[in-house]
């Protein structure tokens, strides 16, 4: 009877483990976990109203293009060479993203590099397309 229950909850063990490492493995959603992030730290001024330094991160094309700092924003693939997470991360007050307000948490910081990292998937809202 022991060796039952231990099997049982071998079984149910493992199955945990996988599922975690499914719900773990799941790509970040732009619309759901990045957009909100976009949509509040950075859209009023790099937005459709106002395009600070030619930026706007409403528009995928022009988010990979860059601003006027003649750096890509976003290199998809690689984080550590986008520009957007130099300046979402700078501790200088004078570059750091966004300029007025609180800056972006470690963990929005964190879900944009992952991001970044899995290929930065921009999908436009289906009214959109």
């Amino acid at each position: 009877m022991v060796t039952f229950f231990k099997r049982i909850f071998y079984r149910f063990s493992v199955t945990i483990v996988w599922l975690n490492a499914v719900i773990c493995a799941q790509a970040v959603d732009f619309e759901k976990e990045i957009k909100p992030i976009f949509d509040y730290y950075c859209l009023e001024c790099h937005g459709p109203e106002k395009q600070k330094s030619d930026l706007r991160l409403d528009q995928r094309a022009i988010l990979m293009r860059g601003g006027n700092a003649g750096l890509p924003s976003i290199i998809p693939g690689d984080p550590i060479k986008s520009h957007l997470v130099e300046l979402i991360k700078s501790t200088d007050s004078e570059e750091r993203m966004p300029p007025k307000g609180k800056p972006l948490e470690s963990t929005e910081i964190a879900l944009v590099e992952r991001w970044i990292s899995e290929g930065a998937d921009y999908q436009a809202h289906w009214a959109f397309v």
